[in-house]
């Protein structure tokens, strides 16, 4: 009776481990790049919209040029591209590649949010961005932070975002699985000294 006694709280800890899980929702367009890399701008962005259910924004990678590493650059989260409220703000040193802030905070539900890069008047190459419309949810924009024109439907920035429905931390599936196993290996130890 015992056995299966633990046995069966091994399963439920793990069962309940993984109900427990924020789900997450990843925006990916890095794999679509067709080579385009901003220059002359001095800041640009890309528009999103948030999701009903997973709206707790984790981070965002925005993918820069060799030509820009070393720059300090600031990202700005605002409601708007122009005048709107500012919801996130950090400076970032650029490097080649994939540049990630971290966000952990929570957005309106079904918005549309902007999330915005200022160069700081550095007007090389910058900000790897593709001509085709692969996100539907937003577009990209160029201009100075704050006075932008330039608002491109067909282009988005090669980027990607990560949301999630809770601020909790997104375990991997094999992560509560090792546990789970852990757990089962630790009662079946215990039952065999027992005997």
């Amino acid at each position: 009776m015992k056995k299966k006694l633990l046995a069966g709280l091994a399963v439920g800890v793990m069962m309940a481990g993984m109900a427990g899980v924020a789900s997450a929702f990843t925006i990916d367009t890095s794999l679509s790049w067709d080579g385009h890399i901003n220059v002359d701008w001095v800041g640009s962005g890309q528009s999103l919209t948030v999701d009903a259910v997973e709206n707790h924004f984790e981070s965002i990678g925005f993918y820069f040029d060799a030509e820009s590493t070393g720059k300090t650059f600031d990202f700005i989260l605002s409601d708007a591209m122009n005048g709107g409220n500012t919801l996130f703000t950090t400076s970032f040193n650029v490097i080649s590649g994939i540049n990630v802030i971290d966000i952990d905070q929570d957005v309106t539900a079904n918005s549309t949010i902007y999330a915005l890069i200022d160069y700081n008047d550095f007007m090389g190459a910058t900000a790897h961005f593709i001509v085709t419309d692969v996100y539907a949810g937003g577009q990209s924009v160029f201009g100075r932070v704050g006075s932008m024109t330039g608002k491109y439907p067909s282009f988005d920035h090669r980027f990607v975002a990560t949301f999630s429905s809770g601020g909790a931390p997104v375990p991997v599936p094999a992560t509560m699985l090792l546990l789970g196993t852990g757990l089962a290996g630790l009662v079946g130890a215990r039952l065999r000294r027992k005997k």
